[in-house]
């Protein structure tokens, strides 16, 4: 892939981003405002007449409270997902399962804290002990097959090397 291509590709994995923050802030006050328009004749304007004593002819007043009492109710909503369900833990736990980079994939970060803290230190251990050699071994053996599957993985790091050393 080239590297146009690639920033194409990541300027509208942006543009999706930056929907989706506003999507769900957008999302709610819209499916309030729908529910609010949508049930005030028929069912809440008589309510709200008899026990709250909102008059037909206060229709900014009645849709005002009708759209607070939505809120309200999905505020208190997200309080039972959040507290007692507790569905976004599962959420969390699946999403650093199906995370490459926390199981097996390397990144150039990754890379260049290895080659300056652990390879050092493995090296010298090898010297004297067998099982630090096979511990070596087993590092430099996927750091090569990282190199190896994803040949934009050495960009990376040549890249940030040189921003490292200025």
């Amino acid at each position: 892939m080239t590297s146009r291509a690639r920033g194409f590709k990541k300027s509208v994995m942006l543009m999706i981003w930056r929907f989706q923050q506003v999507y769900g802030i957008l999302a709610i006050l819209l499916w309030a405002l729908l529910l609010t328009i949508s049930a005030y004749d028929k069912y809440v304007q008589p309510v709200f007449q008899t026990y709250l004593g909102i008059m037909p002819n206060q229709v900014a007043l009645g849709l005002t409270v009708c759209f607070l009492l939505v809120m309200v109710f999905l505020l208190l909503l997200g309080v039972i997902y959040d507290r007692i369900l507790r569905l976004w833990v599962e959420q969390s736990i699946v999403n650093v399962e199906r995370n490459p980079y926390l199981k097996y994939k390397l990144s150039a970060r990754d890379l260049i804290m290895l080659e300056t803290t652990m390879l050092p230190i493995l090296k010298e251990l090898a010297k004297r002990d067998q099982d630090a050699q096979k511990k070596l071994d087993r590092v430099e053996k996927w750091i090569k097959k990282s190199f190896d599957d994803d040949p934009a993985l050495k960009k990376d790091y040549d890249e940030s090397v040189r921003w490292i050393e200025g």
